[in-house]
């Protein structure tokens, strides 16, 4: 059986032109709003993850990233199905960063793609994992969309490869763990780093 080949493109800087090598990919999984787009980056994007809660996730009910949205097949949404209860509250009170907008979001891309959540089940027990590679530098909330996109597709048996991962962002993402933990998948030869066009 021939593994998938999955490039996993982060948010953090990507300097080499990689638009022409992406379309080697089965498929190429996108964060949010995809660094903005920037040309060097290519359009493909088989797989988008999106954050569905607060003010990204309200901008993500109006606005489609600059992706080829012909090219697009699955939409993961990173916060699991919310509490009604406690939906009723937030808005309620006005605590915009907890409201949830995944229906919204799946009504949106489920013309185009499949829809799906990460289960908070899966999150607390990755964040779990991540543990033994230390101590964080904060007390975490959750895993990165990055790190559990990795996992994703490692446990699809998908070749893996990434760029564009900077280990830096809110302070509530166990940033120093999820490094460690990626650099023991490199060491491994589970994850590879997609090389620069010169370099292949």
């Amino acid at each position: 059986m021939t593994k998938q080949l999955v490039l996993i493109i982060g948010n953090g800087p990507v300097e080499d032109d990689i638009s022409k090598s992406i379309n080697s990919f089965d498929r190429v999984v996108r964060f949010n709003m995809c660094a903005n787009m920037p040309e060097h980056l290519g359009l493909k994007c088989t797989d988008l993850w999106l954050v569905g809660r607060g003010k990204q996730g309200l901008k993500f009910t109006t606005a489609f990233p600059a992706i080829d949205i012909k090219r697009l097949q699955n939409v993961m949404i990173t916060d699991p199905k919310p509490n009604l209860f406690t939906q009723t509250f937030y808005r309620l009170i006005q605590r915009k960063g907890c409201i949830d907008h995944g229906n919204k979001i799946t009504l949106k891309y489920s013309e185009y793609a499949n829809v799906d959540r990460i289960p908070q089940r899966e999150k607390n027990a990755f964040l779990k994992h991540l543990h033994i590679f230390g101590k964080p530098a904060f007390k975490p909330k959750a895993p990165s969309s990055g790190v559990l996109a990795i996992e994703y597709f490692l446990k699809q048996q998908a070749q893996v490869y990434i760029t564009g991962f900077g280990f830096k962002g809110w302070k509530r993402h166990p940033w120093n763990l999820e490094k460690l933990y990626v650099e023991s998948l490199i060491a491994e030869q589970k994850v590879q780093v997609l090389k620069s066009p010169s370099q292949c």
